[in-house]
């Protein structure tokens, strides 16, 4: 859920659009099921991953879309954690992004 909360908040906030292409890395690509089976190399419009990510809990998905905000997994799970503090949920650290199945 906090993968999806601060991609619409990134939406929000003009950062990347619906329709921006992401480019799947190979590091997305070899995450474990659930996932969708995207490509390293693939590109994929934000809105696909997004609800790939919500409907099929596509960790493929999920780890695209924090490296297409943040540009790597690690840098993503520290957005999600000033998020999650920002928010009252003081005692809560992601250390990487966690699959979401």
């Amino acid at each position: 859920m906090m993968t999806l909360y601060v991609v619409f908040e990134a939406i929000h906030h003009g950062e990347i659009t619906e329709d921006t292409l992401v480019k799947i890395s190979r590091n997305a690509s070899r995450e474990p099921p659930s996932k969708l089976g995207l490509k390293a190399g693939q590109k994929i419009k934000l809105r696909y991953l997004i609800r790939a990510a919500a409907v099929k809990s596509a960790n493929d998905a999920a780890t695209a879309l924090g490296e297409a905000i943040s540009g790597s997994e690690e840098a993503f799970a520290n957005r999600m954690t000033r998020t999650a503090k920002r928010l009252g949920m003081t005692r809560t650290t992601l250390l990487l992004l966690q699959p979401i199945c």
